[in-house]
């Protein structure tokens, strides 16, 4: 699956670095796109913050604490994907006060 096309295989990159990657598009979204209907959903669920990089209860699985949880994995590691996500100032529509 792996190999390339020329090798016989699908031509798939390493699927746990495609995981992560969706991963942090999920963490991205939910970060820049709030008051989506998805993003409400979560908030409402999990609190204000998604619990982004905070610990939660093992016996408590969901796909967003996958998520989440992926997001730890990679902090324990020393990679800090969060930092990389900035609010860019614009037309004051995502300013809460």
């Amino acid at each position: 699956v792996l190999a390339s096309k020329e090798k016989g295989g699908l031509g798939v990159s390493s699927f746990y670095v495609l995981n992560r990657a969706l991963t942090f598009k999920w963490i991205w979204r939910f970060r820049t796109k709030g008051s989506s209907l998805w993003s409400r959903v979560i908030k409402l669920i999990h609190g204000e913050d998604g619990k982004i990089g905070k610990s939660f209860k093992h016996g408590l699985m969901s796909n967003w604490n996958n998520i989440t949880r992926g997001i730890t994995l990679l902090q324990n590691k020393g990679i800090d994907l969060l930092g990389y996500i900035k609010k860019k100032t614009g037309n004051g529509e995502n300013t809460l006060f």
